[in-house]
């Protein structure tokens, strides 16, 4: 029970750590074939972690325009909203946060396998986590 456990503390871990990394490739993915094209996620109206973390923090007049875009979907797929809505994100740190919040995520994956004996399925779950969250930096 304790190993099914870990197993699936590790999964769920995981897989946050995997879906916040995705959330910053949308605002910062290198045009190098890592599978995501910048801006995906925003043309979309998902309204990912870096959006939330920086309407929470953005002033009205910001949180308005986000508002437009993503709860009225009204000028997603204008490339200056696109760049307006990364200033802001950078404004607000919104990146950074999220990555700390991914590599924290990681952490708690790879720290679940603590059960298990050192070995190479062991160690290939760890580099499995470790390359889901440095692809987004």
């Amino acid at each position: 029970k304790e190993k099914q456990q870990a197993l699936q503390d590790y999964g769920t871990n995981l897989g946050i750590a995997f879906q916040l990394a995705d959330d910053i490739l949308d605002y910062s993915a290198p045009k190098d074939g890592r599978g995501k094209e910048k801006g995906d996620d925003f043309r979309e109206g998902k309204i990912t972690l870096p959006i939330v973390l920086t309407y929470n923090e953005a002033l009205d007049a910001e949180k308005a325009f986000l508002s437009k875009c993503f709860r009225e979907h009204i000028g997603l797929d204008d490339n200056d909203n696109f760049n307006k809505c990364c200033d802001l994100i950078a404004k607000y740190n919104g990146l950074d946060k999220t990555i700390k919040l991914a590599q924290s995520y990681a952490e708690k994956a790879k720290n679940s396998l603590q059960i298990f004996s050192e070995n190479g399925l062991k160690n290939n779950l760890i580099e499995l986590v470790d390359f889901c969250v440095k692809r987004a930096f």
